[in-house]
């Protein structure tokens, strides 16, 4: 991966990356259940228009700065028809210095069931709060759907 760009931490961000711990991470989740869901390669486009436009969320941290990976395919978002892929997904680590703080899972509906797909966003805090997760995801979108 080429490295492009490099910033540093915010206090806040810096301790938020301080704090992540296996017993108590540092991180949050965003799930949208959508009956018109937009097509899979539409949410990657999306997501990495949203990695470009938020450059922290397409970055990994080192010490106390972000370093950004430029990154030259869609970014790939797996996919699930497994009811408990959620929660084995939010269940997972999300280490900023060793992944991007925005981690997505796509999960399909089981067959005869009306449950609506859903799209499970992950946020490190050291990258996001809420208003910039509800930002990012609305960009993903905007570009997903046109």
């Amino acid at each position: 991966m080429n490295s492009a760009t490099h910033g540093k931490l915010s206090t806040i961000d810096l301790l938020f990356s301080i704090m992540n711990e296996p017993t108590r991470p540092s991180d949050f989740a965003l799930v949208l259940h959508l009956q018109d869901m937009p097509s899979l390669q539409g949410l990657q486009l999306g997501a990495r228009s949203a990695k470009n436009r938020y450059p922290t969320t397409s970055s990994h941290l080192a010490g106390k700065e972000w370093i950004r990976e430029i990154e030259s395919h869609v970014e790939s978002i797996p996919v699930s028809s497994d009811p408990a892929a959620v929660e084995k997904f939010l269940n997972q680590p999300l280490d900023p210095s060793r992944q991007h703080p925005v981690q997505q899972l796509f999960v399909l509906p089981d067959e005869g069931n009306v449950q609506r797909t859903k799209l499970v966003t992950r946020f490190h805090h050291a990258a996001a709060d809420g208003l910039s997760a509800t930002l990012w995801l609305a960009h993903q979108l905007r570009v997903a759907y046109s």
